[in-house]
């Protein structure tokens, strides 16, 4: 009777462990999905408000202030800068991680299909989420630039290579991280 009991045991543990791993796996992707949403908000968040102070800087450069405006723009654009590649850090090991889990979920063939199609239908949603807040960010550092183009037509001494230098060309990219 006891041995009886001992298998039964062992068989239902056997069956069940694939089960609870699986449903692990996918508790670990949408535990991803949520830090990556909540990291790219933070990123999102913390990126405008540079390029807005980047922008409120540029309109206050007055022709008598050159080197005080030219300090100031260029603190701005290395915070900005700085900003983003300590988010974009926070980034690509959220995406890593998020792969990761992924893949480990598939090989478990974690899930039922509906589970599967929710998980998918959210990761959609986060990526649209983020491809709405980089083009926020863009929008953000074009309307810092045109400021300062702005103003050095206001007559404000910004050498055209220091208006040059605020670019986002390498600050926001088009792909996933």
């Amino acid at each position: 009777m006891k041995t009886k009991i001992v298998a039964v045991v062992a068989v239902v543990a056997a069956v069940l462990a694939p089960i609870a791993l699986a449903d692990d796996a996918l508790g670990s992707v949408k535990s991803d999905l949520t830090k990556l949403q909540a990291d790219f908000q933070s990123a999102h968040d913390v990126l405008l408000a540079d390029a807005q102070k980047l922008q409120s800087d540029a309109a206050l450069v007055k022709p008598g202030n050159k080197e005080q405006a030219k300090a100031a723009l260029k603190a701005d654009w290395q915070q900005l800068k700085s900003d983003f590649h300590a988010k974009h850090a926070t980034m690509q090991a959220d995406w890593q991680q998020l792969h990761s889990d992924l893949a480990a979920a598939r090989a478990a063939k974690a899930g039922t299909k509906a589970d599967r199609q929710a998980l998918k239908q959210e990761e959609q949603q986060v990526h649209q989420a983020i491809v709405a807040g980089r083009a926020e960010v863009h929008q953000a550092v074009q309307a810092a630039k045109q400021a300062i183009a702005a103003a050095r037509a206001a007559g404000a001494q910004i050498s055209q290579s220091d208006a040059n230098n605020v670019s986002d060309a390498n600050l926001v990219p088009t792909t996933n991280p």
